[in-house]
């Protein structure tokens, strides 16, 4: 084998190779030498811009350039976060985070203009380039695999692969000398791309493609084998979800973002949309909602119920897959659905976190479904699953890295076939970070990247603290298995909920008695495996929570971060239910007592989704409300006008009455699809004698009583009961301030017809 690799250096490829190699070499480092120097010559509200460097490549740490400014007509510069005023010059020294200066420059008429000089940093690029050439590699790996189905050999690798991996990453820097294909260009393009509405559009079309034809498959394997209990338990799953969706019907108003997300898809831009940068495919549920009925929020209710009956139903599967028989793995999958942990899984706020949750299981369902059967359509399943969750939310990412443990274990021995599973496994996993490596190095905004660029700080300060990691965890299990459980108890008082839980557990304990007709002794697991199962589920807790548990800002933001954490404790509870019952020798006997046992472990757990269900549709109404009443009092409101919702009340009543949401861009974004206006460019909440903020991403604060000019001011006032007042004069607390005349009539037409959006999406106050 080495001779064949030493003589196939010989060969007429690997001679094309070398040159291929050594031609872009010298290339490059010609284009270094010549690049011209960076200069930026323009002008802007009178300011006139001359920045220039001395090169444009730096070639080592250290290595430094000179860059000079004469910035006539302009008040001051920043560079880099640092204020000079007038013209000067500095050593600017890149660096691999820091490789291009900032020139932030206000005009003396009060402009500001934001300029980046192109200096090029050879290591920054390198690394640039190795990880596009990552990217690259992978996906022809995936293209690899996807075509030969081989995943019992190994990965063929030879000398002239390496070579050709060397010429690509010479090419790839030569390229980064020009002003085509470059790298940063590549990262607009996709940049636009992932922003757009159309990309959701291809996620939605691909899951089709996908999905369809393999539930398909399954369901007529499932008919083939006779397989009457799984087909029961997944219905029954159906049927449960629909008991705690019958009481609250499927109209209420969305909540939190879901209404930012609802204008970005209906044509608004919100600086929302660039998140979508780096969670490309998160508004996927969204977009199907939009679809399904794009009049009002009964699409995404019909969305948030089906996401959950797919999760309960994917479980299911993998712990069938995982040898559990169809009545264990339907009580584990109830626990699962009813663990009280996270407080909003009930909103619809929650929508993409349902999803993400779905595509993590489908991506381990359909990994287990590939070890048994192979194909190119599961091995698609797979990815497209394992993007669906990576390109939506990054907390699964702990989850991905232990999953072939799975398959690890079930057969220890190193083999290629296990080889080749994990490689499969972490593809798209790997693509994903070096994305936001480029992105990061790029010097981009996207979703998260403060917490990347503060990410090394924390975490060297986490690994220098024990009591810190041991303070964190300890926290994660108080309120997994002790403080969730507590308030699920104290559901039970809430006597309202008490009839519809016991509907929903009377059909559970049915179709467990029915699961448990044909169980017998020899189908119950040794305790040597209830116990591994109760470790497995117990230490799966960790991961569940992944790398936000080390971050303050997430740390105690419970709807956030417990998203995972069921499927681990859930199946840790099953098992010491398991184990206890151990004790009881009598097989029926022990059947009685497990199906007992979980059902009255589910009954409060029940309550507690009944009563959250309750509180978060109620919490919606009173948003509903409030916009209701605003759009019968001003049918039409001039879109330049400022809307301002003035109200008394403290952010604590706001958010005791469930709509504080509005302080946080909810407000402007819910007034543009109810008015159909994406126009209307001010509407925003204002408590009197309290600063007010356009939306949550204006950082710049101002107060009702240092507006001078209310001529083009539209005054809602928000009472204590959630009425609202369309104000004709300003009220007393502010007259004082007012020099020009307030007249709220000149900016809406009362005699207009009210929007006939606002008789469909806020139907729920309409009804009330």
């Amino acid at each position: 084998m080495n001779s064949e690799l030493r003589l196939s250096l010989h060969s007429p490829t690997a001679r094309a190779l070398l040159v291929l190699i050594a031609v872009p070499l010298v290339l490059l480092a010609l284009a270094i030498h010549n690049s011209p120097a960076p200069r930026i010559e323009s002008e802007f509200g009178g300011a006139t811009v001359d920045i220039r460097a001395d090169r444009a490549w730096t070639l080592l740490p250290g290595d430094c350039v000179t860059i000079a400014w004469d910035l006539p007509g302009s008040e001051a510069i920043r560079v880099d976060g640092r204020r000079i005023v007038g013209p000067g010059a500095m050593e600017y020294c890149p660096s691999l985070r820091s490789a291009r200066p900032d020139f932030d420059i206000f005009a003396a008429s009060g402009g500001q203009e934001t300029v980046v000089l192109d200096i090029r940093y050879l290591p920054s690029e390198i690394i640039r380039c190795l990880a596009f050439l990552a990217i690259v590699s992978f996906l022809i790996l995936a293209l690899y695999y996807l075509w030969t189905e081989r995943i019992c050999e190994p990965i063929p690798f030879s000398r002239l692969q390496f070579l050709s991996l060397i010429a690509f990453l010479i090419l790839c820097l030569l390229f980064q000398t020009g002003g085509l294909l470059r790298i940063d260009y590549l990262l607009n393009t996709l940049s636009r791309i992932f922003s757009s509405r159309a990309w959701q559009a291809v996620g939605l079309l691909l899951s089709g493609l996908v999905f369809i034809p393999l539930a398909a498959r399954s369901l007529k394997s499932g008919l083939k084998n006779d397989s009457r209990e799984d087909f029961i338990a997944i219905g029954t799953f159906l049927l449960f979800m629909l008991l705690l969706y019958l009481p609250f019907g499927f109209d209420s108003v969305g909540h939190w973002e879901r209404w930012g997300w609802k204008a970005f898809l209906e044509s608004d831009q919100p600086i929302i949309s660039s998140e979508l940068v780096s969670r490309s495919w998160s508004i996927i549920p969204e977009f199907l909602a939009t679809l399904i009925d794009p009049e009002s929020f009964a699409g995404y209710h019909l969305v948030n119920f089906f996401l959950h009956w797919g999760k309960l139903a994917l479980l299911y599967g993998i712990l069938r897959k995982l040898n559990m028989i169809p009545l264990f793995a339907f009580l584990t999958a109830l626990l699962f659905m009813v663990f009280p942990v996270n407080p909003n899984l009930m909103s619809i706020r929650n929508i993409h976190f349902n999803a993400n949750q779905l595509s993590l299981l489908a991506a381990v369902f359909f990994c287990l479904d590939f070890i048994n059967y192979s194909g190119r359509l599961r091995l698609a399943a797979v990815w497209l699953s394992t993007l669906l969750c990576i390109w939506s939310y990054e907390a699964g990412y702990a989850i991905i890295i232990v999953v072939p443990l799975l398959w690890w274990r079930r057969s220890s021995r190193w083999t290629w076939r296990n080889v080749n599973l994990t490689v499969i496994w972490y593809l798209f996993p790997v693509v994903k970070i070096a994305f936001i490596l480029l992105l990061d190095l790029d010097s981009r905004q996207f979703y998260g990247s403060t917490l990347v660029s503060n990410s090394l700080d924390s975490w060297r300060f986490a690994l220098d603290s024990i009591t810190y990691y041991a303070g964190t965890i300890e926290g994660v299990y108080r309120q997994t298995f002790w403080y969730g459980w507590r308030e699920a108890l104290s559901a039970l008082s809430q006597s309202a909920w008490i009839a519809p839980s016991i509907a929903a557990l009377t059909l559970t304990g049915g179709i467990a008695a029915y699961l448990a007709h044909n169980v017998n002794e020899n189908m119950f697991p040794s305790r040597r495996q209830i116990s591994i199962g109760l470790l497995s589920g117990c230490l799966f807790v960790l991961p569940s929570i992944g790398v936000l548990m080390w971050f303050e800002k997430y740390n105690f933001d419970l709807w956030r971060v417990y998203i995972f954490v069921p499927a681990g404790a859930a199946i840790a509870l099953f098992c010491l239910i398991l184990l206890i019952s151990s004790l009881i020798k009598h097989a029926q006997l022990r059947i009685i007592f497990i199906i007992a046992v979980c059902l009255i472990a589910i009954f409060p757990g029940l309550a507690r989704l009944f009563a959250q269900h309750a509180f978060h549709v109620n919490n919606a109404n009173n948003k509903a409300k409030i916009l209701l009443q605003i759009v019968e009092q001003a049918p039409v409101i001039d879109p330049g006008a400022y809307v301002i919702l003035a109200t008394e009340m403290l952010g604590t009543e706001l958010r005791a009455k469930g709509v504080s949401e509005f302080r946080t861009g909810a407000f402007r974004s819910a007034l543009r699809v109810v008015y159909q206006d994406p126009d209307l460019k001010y509407a925003f909440i204002c408590i009197i004698d309290k600063r007010c903020f356009l939306d949550e991403y204006t950082t710049q604060a101002f107060h009702l009583k240092q507006i001078t000019d209310y001529s083009n001011v539209v005054l809602f006032r928000l009472h204590d009961n959630l009425s609202v007042e369309l104000l004709r004069d300003l009220p007393p607390e502010l007259r004082d301030y007012a020099r020009d005349s307030y007249n709220p009539d000149r900016l809406i037409d009362t005699s207009a017809p009210i929007p006939p959006r606002a008789l469909t999406m806020l139907a729920s106050a309409k009804r009330d």
